[in-house]
């Protein structure tokens, strides 16, 4: 029972990086030295894992963070965001609980907890600097950084629950998994500006990782709090859970159930039934290449991240189909990802039809599909992860079995000779 008092692994990490952050924060640092230091952590943190590829990355997703900055336009939330900040934290608290209140009794009007993230992230924000000094690259980062470490536990999760044994492999998947996030151009597109994008997935990711290890008391918190930030996190949460639990046996009545509630929510919509067949390529390829705008910078690097994980679709019916990887559990994640991809379009249904009273259309998410499928991103990268060590190991049996021995007797200390 003492277990369920205490921080898990992944609340120590957290703590651990949001203090650097804080620290840095009460320090007034610029944008740059504050980068810098969280960059210096984060390689530190990383680096006592010995997960060196995430360590490596670490770096470069700050100095992208800095590339993006300038070619990022605002977006209007984050304008509003930015307002309600100036505010002190007990007044940004009673607007939250008045909004709920509100919204609880019946008024469609209210504006459902808009902007409930700041009570999490204004202690790691330095008012003293102004947007264009870069004032939230730095929180932004830091949620990043706690991300990429949660995104490693979570795949160490999957190769535990999955009798993945080899240390090595696991290593690597951990770290495969967490440097692609933080080196994705969707992070430090989204990482640029001042919204609630990074702490959804943060108590997402939380969430999922806190249900698999059985921390209940935590469990519930982060529940609420994931809740109230976007009331759709727990679903997205299912997601990772299924992914990477171990087998049971109700795994695919649950998937189905899943899919069932997502048909309920569009009300069985012929296009929007489209449209969720359609979303598994899309959450993987977005924004979408052939169309030429999507080129231009900074959106061009989000439409090349795309075309890097065209692949993904092929290996994830592969992963369907196969029994072998049936049998490993790498369907589970296949199917998780094309069922977030379901989730998406039912969301953009309910803002499109419910809430502006728009008819959708095939091809019509209904929002602005790229920043809703930003939450995939973890658990797209933890399957390019274990498909990149999958190939990997695959190759080396294959070089293993082509080597030729020498069967010289005088030559039995040359090393074998390998055909390509």
């Amino acid at each position: 029972m003492r277990f369920l008092l205490l921080p898990s692994g992944p609340l120590w990490a957290a703590l651990l990086i949001l203090g650097a952050a804080a620290g840095i924060s009460l320090s007034g640092a610029t944008a740059y030295s504050g980068l810098f230091l969280l960059a210096l952590v984060g390689c530190a943190f990383f680096a006592v894992q010995r997960l060196a590829f995430a360590a490596i990355c670490v770096p470069i997703g700050a100095m992208g963070c800095i590339l993006f900055f300038n070619a990022v336009p605002r977006q209007v939330d984050s304008i509003y965001y930015e307002h309600l900040l100036q505010y002190p934290y007990i007044d940004i608290f009673e607007l939250i609980y008045s909004s709920y209140k509100q919204n609880l009794l019946g008024d469609q009007e209210a504006n459902f907890a808009k902007g409930s993230f700041l009570l999490l992230a204004q202690p790691f924000v330095n008012r003293n600097l102004s947007y264009d000094e870069m004032a939230y690259l730095v929180p932004n980062f830091a949620v990043s950084l706690v991300i990429a470490s949660l995104i490693s536990e979570l795949s160490m999760e999957f190769c535990k629950n999955h009798k993945i044994s080899s240390q090595k492999i696991v290593r690597t998947i951990r770290s495969l998994s967490a440097g692609f996030f933080l080196i994705s151009p969707s992070v430090m597109f989204f990482s640029s500006d001042f919204m609630k994008d990074l702490y959804a997935i943060l108590f997402g990711l939380l969430t999922a990782i806190l249900f698999v290890r059985r921390q209940w008391a935590w469990l519930a918190l982060a529940v609420i709090i994931s809740f109230v930030i976007r009331r759709y996190n727990p679903l997205m949460s299912f997601c990772l859970v299924m992914a990477v639990k171990g087998k049971g046996r109700w795994d695919y009545a649950m998937f189905a159930g899943y899919a069932v509630l997502m048909l309920g929510i569009i009300k069985l919509n012929i296009a929007a039934m489209a449209n969720m067949l359609l979303s598994i390529v899309y959450i993987y390829m977005n924004p979408l290449p052939f169309r030429l705008e999507n080129w231009e910078f900074p959106t061009g690097l989000l439409t090349f991240q795309g075309l890097v994980f065209a692949a993904l679709p092929v290996f994830a019916v592969y992963q369907v189909l196969d029994r072998r990887m049936r049998a490993q559990g790498f369907d589970r994640i296949a199917i998780s990802i094309a069922l977030f991809g379901f989730l998406v379009i039912a969301v953009g249904y309910n803002n499109m039809v419910n809430l502006r009273g728009e008819s959708m259309e095939i091809g019509r998410g209904g929002d602005n599909m790229t920043r809703k499928a930003f939450p995939a991103l973890p658990l797209i990268d933890i399957q390019f992860a274990f498909v990149l060590a999958w190939v990997g190991t695959f190759l080396a049996s294959r070089r293993k079995e082509v080597t030729v021995e020498m069967p010289d007797a005088s030559l039995r200390n040359v090393p074998p000779v390998q055909t390509l």
